[in-house]
Order: C-alpha cells, then structure tokens, then sequence
C-alpha cells in the first residue's frame, strides 16, 4: 500500500481512486474511451486473477494511447470498482493487500496479523490452483507482489508461531499451512520445510 498516501507527485495513487464515487470512476474510464458498467467488469473480472490483468484487456480495447501518464487510471479504477463490486471474488492485489497489512498490524497484534495472512495464505493457494502453479519461484515469476512468497512464508511461520504463544489456534493454523507449503510446492527447501513442522 506504498503508493496510497498522496502527495507532491504527478501519477494518481490508489487514495485519489478511493476518495472517488463508483460515478466518477466510471467516468475517469470513459475518458480513455472505455464505457464499463458492473455486468461488463463482473464478466471481465469472472476469469482474471487481477485488476492489471483487466486494465491490460481495457486498454487494448481503448483507443487512446496506453502510454498516456494518466492511464494509471485505467487500473486504479478497475482495481477499486473490483475492491467494491466484487470483494469476495479473488484479485491478486487484495491478496497483497491482506500481506501489507499484516506487515503493518505485526508489531502491535500479531493475531490480527496473522489473520489477515491467512486470509492471504488462501488467497495464494487458490492463484495457484487457478493458474496451474507448484512452485513457489513459478508464483513469484507471475505474480509480482510487494512480498516474494519465498520470503513471505517465512515471516507468516514466525508471527503464527509468535501468536500462538497466546492463543494456540495459531499454532494448529501454522501446522496446516506447513502441511499445504509442502504439498502444493515442489520446491520447497529442506530448511523452510523444517522451519514449518
């Protein structure tokens, strides 16, 4: 969530997105020619894993030059009409979401950390599923998140094994999410798999 917090800058970030109504985002896209409505985005966003992966397809569509400095736009609305029309529906940014403010929460409640990393954690497997992936350097090549997963897991087994110094759930979710690292990913090192159990 890097790029929320506004600023001397000349792109828009996700905050300028946010602060507009479903309105104005759907007009900030008609002015790159691209009329959407909720059933179109639905219909868009029903085999995409990401708001990028929608903008690209939008901007293909478009006819005005995607290079343009202000087509940030096309993302960032896409990305917050999805945040808003579909949130249960998965999209790879609110996975790195849910990891960045994890990060943010880790310090001060490493239970509400936890639990947004594994909401995350989920998130993870079903890209996985969804885009055919067994290896952890296979999910870091087609998703870029703030986090690798590699190093990610690593921190996610710390704060479950931290939070479970309080509440021993966290100690049973850290075992079952060794048990998953393991079996959906071949690549998994014999340190980290140790590290898990």
């Amino acid at each position: 969530r890097a790029d929320t917090i506004p600023g001397g800058r000349d792109r828009p970030y996700r905050a300028d997105a946010e602060r507009l109504s479903d309105e104005e985002l759907l007009g900030k896209l008609q002015t790159f020619a691209i009329d959407l409505d909720r059933p179109m985005l639905e219909a868009l966003c029903r085999d995409a894993l990401s708001a990028q992966e929608v903008a690209v397809r939008l901007m293909d569509l478009s006819a005005t030059d995607p290079h343009r400095q202000e087509s940030d736009w096309i993302w960032l609305s896409v990305l917050t009409l999805w945040q808003r029309w579909l949130p249960d529906q998965l999209c790879l940014e609110t996975v790195d979401d849910q990891m960045q403010d994890g990060y943010a929460k880790s310090g001060q409640d490493p239970g509400a950390a936890t639990d947004l990393w594994l909401q995350a954690w989920s998130g993870v497997l079903q890209l996985c599923d969804a885009a055919g992936i067994t290896t952890i350097a296979g999910f870091d090549a087609q998703f870029p998140l703030t986090q690798s997963l590699f190093n990610w897991n690593q921190d996610l087994e710390m704060e479950l094994g931290n939070a479970g110094l309080a509440d021993p759930a966290k100690l049973q979710a850290r075992l079952a999410v060794g048990e998953e690292l393991a079996i959906s990913f071949t690549d998994v090192d014999p340190l980290t798999a140790e590290n898990w159990s």
